[in-house]
């Protein structure tokens, strides 16, 4: 369509605008574009389609060692850690958790085994003064006696009470101790008035064994520490010196400053205890010398305690000992 308009020629005027428009039917590129429309939409469709299942199987797969390590998680026994887990394939991410599994595992493992040792070492501790203590009863029951009789059956069914009563004390205390239920009051404290106390209640015996005991406690060796706690530790290692020298051997103990440390030493002769064997002593119900486990008289609870005391206090413990010669017991402390 086409058209003009403008004025006669000859007449000077310029001639008007002329506008032309050329149209022509669109059908053929509106059925391109439909089609082409539909094309997407299908192939998108099915792109997504595939890209779902793609990511399905990797995920599965990839999930797979996890159910497996639930599996074998599930399976475990509460009473038996010696299982450890294994899989199949472990990818590298998962290998952490698998090692870190199996560490925890073997910590349990550990744990568990102590705790049956615990009670089987309980059990076996306190057969012998139970025992004690029912054949003197059945003795006394066994017929009419007189009352000194039977004072003296109550005197020694007294004696027996009192170390198993020490002994459950003993154990109750290591395990306050291990729990952190005992709380740490710190002050200063004097290491020789300290070890004065604590050796009144062991004086008599120590007369009895004949030890020649000899002190080096000079005034203002002073620590900040716990004072309870530690104349708790002095005591039983003390008590351990008088108990395991030789009869007629020697006590030695000493008490000095270095760089700012206060250091108490406490030797006793006569040990028997080999110095590969100091570390066991630590333990519970560990006694280094064969007579005295079978005499059933010391439970091998002392150090024990005094040990975890020691790691409580934060100070320095050393044990040594040369199997017949001296057995002697250092804390190293922080000075005041």
């Amino acid at each position: 369509q086409a058209g003009a308009t403008g004025a006669p020629p000859g007449t000077g005027r310029r001639p008007a605008a002329v506008e032309l428009v050329v149209a022509e039917e669109p059908g053929e590129i509106v059925t391109f574009l439909s089609r082409l429309k539909y094309l997407l939409m299908t192939v998108g469709g099915f792109t997504a389609l595939g890209v779902a299942v793609m990511l399905t199987v990797v995920i599965r797969t990839s999930l797979r060692p996890l159910d497996e390590l639930t599996g074998q998680i599930a399976s475990l026994s509460n009473t038996d850690m010696s299982a450890r887990v294994a899989l199949s394939v472990t990818p590298r991410e998962v290998e952490p958790i698998v090692a870190e599994l199996n560490q925890l595992l073997a910590r349990l493992e550990t744990t568990l085994e102590q705790e049956r040792t615990f009670s089987a070492d309980i059990a076996h501790e306190l057969r012998t003064p139970l025992a004690g203590l029912r054949s003197a009863v059945e003795v006394a029951l066994a017929r009419p006696r007189a009352a000194d009789d039977y004072r003296d059956t109550l005197e020694s069914s007294l004696t027996i009470l009192l170390r198993v009563q020490a002994m459950v004390e003993t154990l109750l205390y290591l395990g306050r101790l291990e729990s952190g239920q005992i709380e740490i009051e710190e002050s200063p404290a004097d290491v020789g008035e300290l070890v004065e106390a604590s050796w009144i209640p062991l004086d008599e015996a120590a007369r009895a064994r004949r030890l020649d005991v000899t002190f080096a406690l000079p005034r203002g060796v002073q620590v900040i520490t716990d004072p309870i706690l530690l104349e708790i530790a002095i005591r039983n290692v003390l008590e351990n010196a008088v108990v395991h020298s030789n009869e007629a051997g020697y006590v030695r103990i000493e008490a000095t400053q270095s760089g700012g440390s206060s250091i108490l030493r406490i030797a006793n002769s006569g040990s028997q205890v080999a110095p590969e064997g100091v570390a066991t002593l630590l333990h519970r119900f560990a006694r280094g010398d064969a007579s005295r486990r079978a005499s059933g008289e010391h439970f091998g609870l002392g150090l024990a305690l005094v040990a975890k005391i020691a790691a409580a206090l934060r100070f320095t413990m050393r044990v040594e000992s040369s199997q017949g010669g001296e057995f002697a017991v250092t804390f190293v402390m922080p000075g005041k």
